[in-house]
């Protein structure tokens, strides 16, 4: 009986030799490739409910930050309204996305971050 081509063995192939793999190991790792592509193309795009959230949130965040003042998350969640009831915790990765956009700068002074508004 001949040894079934796995992935895991295809994979393991492939990484350590590359040159060694067969054409049997080859058709396996394209059939992985095509599921996994196949997979990805039908993930959901539609934005969650917390992610919704956020973006109403960095919003108010943006509208209250004033152009060449740094503040804290506690100073943020002093002036917004809409965000006081959240825990730094949950205002931290709004903070981090609006980084990630360049719309905000981080700046850490002594362990504690400040954020402004980008230039």
């Amino acid at each position: 009986m001949a040894n079934k081509i796995t992935y895991v063995s295809a994979l393991t192939t492939a990484i350590e030799n590359p040159s060694a793999l067969t054409a049997e190991e080859i058709g396996k790792l394209t059939a992985l490739r095509e599921s996994i592509a196949k997979r990805n193309s039908t993930k959901s795009t539609k934005p969650t409910k917390t992610q919704i959230a956020n973006e109403g949130f960095a919003n108010d965040i943006l509208s209250a930050m004033v152009r060449g003042t740094s503040y804290s998350i506690a100073d943020l969640r002093h002036d917004v309204d809409s965000i006081n009831d959240l825990t730094s915790q949950k205002i931290s990765p709004i903070m981090a996305k609006l980084v990630e956009q360049g719309k905000v700068v981080k700046e850490t002074i002594k362990g504690k971050a400040y954020y402004r508004l980008a230039d």
